[in-house]
């Protein structure tokens, strides 16, 4: 398997620093405060055996688990749960992704990143925030507002992109880890004793003590290494190289330094663990620098999950779960910078939300660690398909390094399971609605699409049809969309039944969505002459690009090497839009059925989606029965 090769020049490091680590780079903010206080203690057996199980599950699940293992699972540079999915059916020779238990699985874990997707920038802001408390205890009624101050202002720029103040976000993230990483040293300087807590028999023995009662404060402990998923999803951005350089030059020390010193803080005094993270610094002006540069660092986490959602979203639309939406790219060199405005505006929502229901991040710390750990534990179990299937090494390796992953992954999801009463419930109830959402597009457009080609005819009969009627033919050149390479649209069909007349050059296009995430232009294009004036193009594209009509257009006019000689400017680009009725006897539900036409309706029309010219549109409706 071909890993991700970008080049990992030290720039590009450094921007992986802001990108791809911003999530997991805040954790200190609220990781170990929230696991002293499931500890219901802070003796110094407590504050090493914590500190032991934080460092260590940095190591095993970041360092060892993604950063080694998973990351090497690139679907040509791209990361995450769909990439896996999408690089699995492209090994299997599977014409398409068909919906079976390890699909719904894929599905599942992708959903949970929506709900980390909306919790990320509300606990993280919230966290950061709250620091100015410790100095201002009376600011601390203005928290919750100034939090939904800053969220407002994150989702209302989104548009502008992330191009332009992206090469800010590597420096600030670099500052951030120096700062946190510095101050941490400080403060295991002054008590060095903390360092035992680097030797794994403290959180061997904190097990072992309390038995049963660990799974309470890994609920907590698992906070530390929330952001590991969303550093596979973000991938892409800079490549396997990069993300191992910024992670271990720069990531874990800062983060490894800071909570040994966190915990130094609170061997010293039992009492910090109200805010250990903030008492690394003394009362003042001090501490308001640091409330500012968290809360900077907390913004560039956001925007960071914000850009994987975005990225989720568009692979899921090109793989066919999602609807059509409208996509904008916010740059014109910089490659999966986008905004997906429907998907901001529900996450950004959620936010609010979310910030206004749980009110402090100790609260909203309930619902966190349940989406991340969901998704981790799919990804185990989806790589080692990867590593049997696509790698083809023997099944006891697979199935081995799945187990070693889950001995680890599992204990920490099952930890938060008792959080599902204080708020828990939340991400599940978000995956499960998008699962039913992506299942249902996914199902129902397989059904129309059989009952489009059960209603259809063979191209060849309609060709020599043509050929023997001779209907009027007029010039210039008609476009059919069609979701099918074979058979004859419905489109054209009811166009011919009603006008009895054709255009001189008429093209059947299909837009082809490949399990890569892109498609080289030399293998972009298939077009056959069917006779007649009839032509069949299908056009590929991979799952993170964009089809354009015009562009498509210009590669027929190459591959036809002279045959067709249009301007796409002046071509007539015909649409149909499906009324969906649910009276038919598909195996679909009723309430299926009802969800899909929703969803048809409210889905982004081909038209703009495709961005065909407004004045050379003709749409006919298509009545389909489920």
């Amino acid at each position: 398997m071909k890993s991700n090769s970008h080049p990992a020049s030290w720039g590009i490091v450094v921007a992986a620093v802001g990108i791809v680590l911003g999530d997991i780079g805040t954790s200190p903010l609220y990781a170990f405060k929230e696991s002293l206080r499931s500890a219901n203690g802070a003796t110094e057996s407590h504050i090493l055996g914590i500190l032991s199980m934080i460092l260590w599950l940095l190591i095993l699940v970041v360092s060892v688990k993604y950063v080694y293992f998973v990351t090497r699972a690139d679907n040509h540079g791209e990361g995450g749960t769909l990439s896996l999915l999408a690089l699995l059916d492209r090994d299997a020779n599977r014409p398409k992704i068909k919906v079976g238990a390890l699909v719904l699985l894929a599905l599942f874990g992708t959903a949970l990143l929506y709900g980390d997707g909306i919790i990320t920038p509300a606990i993280s802001v919230l966290s950061a925030v709250e620091g100015m408390t410790v100095t201002y205890s009376s600011l601390e009624h203005w928290v919750v507002p100034i939090t939904v101050v800053i969220l407002i202002a994150v989702f209302s720029i989104q548009s502008k992109g992330t191009a332009k103040i992206g090469k800010i976000f590597g420096p600030v993230m670099v500052l951030w880890f120096a700062v946190i990483g510095i101050l941490g040293l400080i403060s295991v300087i002054k008590t060095p004793s903390v360092l035992a807590a680097l030797n794994p028999y403290w959180a061997l023995s904190y097990i072992q003590d309390h038995g049963w009662a660990t799974m309470m404060t890994l609920g907590s402990v698992v906070l530390a290494v929330t952001g590991a998923e969303a550093l596979y999803a973000d991938m892409g951005h800079f490549g396997r190289i990069a993300i191992n350089r910024a992670w271990h030059f720069f990531a874990l020390p800062g983060l490894a330094f800071n909570y040994l010193g966190q915990g130094a803080v609170a061997l010293r005094n039992p009492l910090s663990h109200e805010n250990p993270f903030f008492a690394l610094v003394p009362p003042g002006a001090g501490n308001i620098a640091l409330v500012v540069l968290a809360t900077a660092a907390t913004i560039i986490a956001s925007q960071a999950m914000i850009s994987g959602v975005y990225s989720i979203t568009q692979q899921a639309i090109q793989l066919g779960f999602f609807p059509r939406m409208q996509i904008m790219h916010t740059s014109e060199t910089a490659f999966g910078q986008i905004y997906v405005p429907t998907i901001n505006w529900m996450v950004g929502f959620s936010c609010i939300l979310v910030v206004l229901y749980f009110q402090t991040s100790e609260n909203l710390a309930a619902a966190y660690g349940i989406a991340v750990m969901g998704t981790m534990t799919v990804t185990s179990i989806v790589f080692s398909q990867v590593v049997l299937k696509c790698w083809k090494r023997p099944a006891w390796q697979a199935y081995g390094l799945m187990t070693l992953m889950l001995a680890i992954d599992l204990p920490l999801f099952f930890s938060n399971l008792h959080k599902i009463e204080e708020g828990g419930a939340f991400p599940l109830i978000v995956a499960s609605l998008l699962l039913v959402v992506m299942h249902t597009w996914k199902v129902g457009r397989a059904a129309i699409a059989q009952e489009l080609s059960r209603q259809g005819i063979e191209i060849g009969d309609f060709v020599k049809d043509v050929e023997e009627s001779k209907p009027h033919r007029v010039r210039g050149t008609a476009v059919f969309m069609t979701g099918r390479n074979h058979g004859v649209p419905s489109t054209l069909l009811h166009h011919f039944k009603h006008n009895q007349v054709l255009h001189h050059n008429v093209i059947l296009l299909t837009f082809a969505t490949d399990s890569v995430p892109r498609v080289p232009n030399k293998d972009r294009t298939e077009l056959k002459e069917l006779g007649q004036g009839f032509w069949r193009a299908t056009v590929h594209y991979g799952f993170m690009e964009e089809p354009r009509i015009i562009g498509a257009m210009d590669l027929i006019n190459e591959a036809s090497e002279g045959k067709l000689s249009f301007n796409p400017q002046r071509a007539s680009y015909v649409f149909n839009r499906e009324v969906i009725i649910g009276s038919g006897r598909s195996d679909l539900w009723r309430w299926q059925k009802a969800l899909l036409g929703f969803l048809t309706r409210n889905a982004q029309q081909a038209r703009d989606y495709f961005s065909v010219p407004t004045n050379q549109i003709v749409e006919l409706a298509t009545p389909i029965k489920l």
